[in-house]
């Protein structure tokens, strides 16, 4: 299943701010993510963030019918300046 990645303001914002080797991961690791699990990810991202490798966090919405995931929020370390762009649990 082909996903397009679809970013709202806040995520964006928090991955324009993403020193680019860390965004290079956080891509390589969303594709893993996405090619190993999209079938069994659950639509929406319950309760706590997903975490990925090197302190990243995401929330997210799957719509399998239009075949996109929606990246909600994401935060990692390199936000430590900008709380307002971290994740608030």
């Amino acid at each position: 299943m082909a996903l397009r990645l679809q970013l709202s303001p806040r995520a964006a914002r928090a991955l324009s701010l993403c020193p680019p080797a860390l965004r290079e991961r956080l891509e390589r690791e969303l594709a893993q993510l996405l090619c190993g699990r999209a079938l069994a990810l659950p639509p929406v991202s319950a309760g706590d963030p997903v975490l990925l490798g090197a302190g990243i966090r995401l929330r997210y919405r799957l719509d399998r019918a239009a075949g996109r995931l929606h990246l909600l929020e994401l935060g990692g370390p390199w936000l430590s300046a900008e709380p307002t762009a971290q994740l608030h649990a």
